[in-house]
Formats: structure tokens, sequence, C-alpha cells
């Protein structure tokens, strides 16, 4: 059977299909490159299985329980809806195209289970640079709080979760269009470290924004974890949350999530921003550090 039909062709994963679908013991031979196959595999799996045509779309965690239960006694890292704690920050970094929340709570805003819709994980070796070395990180997790719909059963559905990080936030605005799909290298997006929608209680006294502006060498990439119309405020204004830097020459890549301000600290998660920039530590040097939660 292969693996995308094994993870589509039932509702929820029996152990006989389990035992086909995770990697083997073998892989501890690989040593420190163990690590990172381990999780790409699994982001593999994530990426199939969100791609399937499913039918009961609450269930997802419950279906990939029996996955999820065989990672964690492989890898031995906690498991949090959908992502593994040891590699978060990197694990936030999902998107989806032409995805939708569905009505009801399903999990927090930031994993991947939250969203209807095909998700990708970002590829590449500089990826597996990243994750083994955790080189780049601008976001330090702080907390990861996660209420369970089942007693002690960490596999399964939850009732809330949130996230408490601290890193440099910044205000994204002008972000058009993104009614209907998401797009890539289409969109001029204002950061700025004025934080005024916020209310915060002092004054910047260097307030600077800057224009990520798509063009060929230099692309700006959006993906809203909402694509309908009731995303539309956010199409205007956002914050942008990084989390990772990567170098190539002179250009350097800046990843990171775009949130919605739902009280004081306190945000969700509406999608993602990818941009390649020559003034990367410019536009971080200037953006306010903050401990904020997301949930």
């Amino acid at each position: 059977m292969g693996i995308k039909r094994g993870l589509c062709g039932v509702g929820i994963l029996g152990d006989a299909h389990v035992k086909d679908l995770v990697p083997g013991q073998d892989l501890v031979d690989y040593g420190d490159q163990a690590k990172w196959m381990e999780f790409d595999f699994w982001q593999r799996i994530v990426e199939m299985y969100t791609s399937c045509d499913l039918t009961f779309r609450k269930d997802k965690l419950v279906a990939l329980s029996g996955i999820s239960r065989q990672f964690h006694a492989l890898i031995g890292s906690d498991y949090a809806a959908g992502l593994w704690r040891d590699h978060l920050p990197h694990e936030l970094l999902w998107n989806t195209t032409n995805g939708f929340r569905p009505e009801g709570y399903v999990a927090p805003s930031w994993p991947w289970a939250s969203v209807e819709g095909a998700v990708k994980y970002p590829d590449g070796m500089y990826e597996v640079h990243k994750l083994l070395h955790r080189k780049g990180e601008c976001l330090d997790i702080l907390n990861v709080n996660m209420t369970l719909a089942s007693g002690k059963n960490p596999f399964g559905q939850v009732t809330g979760g949130s996230l408490l990080v601290r890193g440099k936030l910044g205000l994204a605005t002008r972000i058009w269009p993104c009614i209907g799909r998401n797009w890539t290298e289409a969109a001029d997006v204002f950061i700025s470290n004025n934080l005024q929608p916020l209310q915060v209680n002092y004054r910047l006294q260097h307030s600077k924004r800057f224009l990520l502006s798509p063009s060929e060498d230099e692309p700006t990439s959006i993906y809203l974890d909402d694509v309908t119309e009731k995303m539309g405020p956010v199409c205007q204004q956002a914050f942008f949350l990084p989390i990772y830097i990567q170098s190539s020459g002179l250009v350097r890549d800046l990843e990171g999530l775009l949130l919605l301000s739902v009280g004081e600290g306190q945000f969700t998660r509406v999608g993602k921003l990818t941009t390649t920039e020559e003034r990367v530590d410019e536009i971080l040097s200037c953006l306010v550090e903050r401990v904020v939660t997301i949930f």
C-alpha cells in the first residue's frame, strides 16, 4: 500500500497501517542526520494527509494519533496538536494554499490542524541546516500549553492551546490582493515598527517603515491561512513576527508569521510571510521586542 493511499484510504489509522508509515529504528545508524530524516518524514505525512479529501475534518488529529504516538516513541519530543515541541519554531512555518478555517474549534491557530486545505512545509537543504543547528532563529519559544479533550491523551483532539513567545514584532500593512486565493511575488507590503494599533504605553523615538516590493531578485510571498471573504480586514493590516533568517551571499531570506491582535499581547495566526531582502538586519533592528501569546 502506498503511503498516501494508506493515509487517505482510512478514517482512523490502526496499528497495521501505522507500522508501515513510521520510520524504523535503523535510522539511529545515521546519527544526527536521523533527526531531520524523522522530522522530514513527519512533515511529508502531514502534507500528504492534508491533501486528501477528508470526510471527518474535525477528527484529523484522532486519525493521525497512531502515527503521532509512534513518532513520539521514536523521537522523544512532546506533541502539540500536530507539531513537535523540540522542532519549534521551525514547525510553525507551514502554509496552505486556498485554505480556510472551519466553523467550530479544532485546534489553536498556530498548528496546521486548525485549517482545511493542503498544508505545505518549506523544503530544501537549508531547512535541514536550520533544524540541526538552529541557526538563524529569531524567535524564542517560552511555553507551549495545550488543553486536551480526552484526559491525558496528547495525541487526540484538543479544546484549547496557547504559545508564549519572545520575538520582534512589526506592523504589516497594505497586504493585497488576498480574497479567494493565495499568491507569491504579487504584493507590496509595508513593515513598520509603529505598533500604534496595539496601544502600547510608550513612544518609539525613531519610527521607520520598510516597503517590501515584489521583484524577480527580491520576491515577497504571502500565504493566508484562510482566503475566504471573512479575512478581508487582514488584507489591510496584520502584525509580522519574524521566525527565521537565512543568509545567501548579500541577500537574506526572512520568514515569519502574520498575526491578528485579539487583545493586549494576545494574537491569533492568520498567515505566513517570506521575503528576500538586503535590509533584513536593518528591519529586525528597528522592530520592537515583545513577549506575546498566540492562541
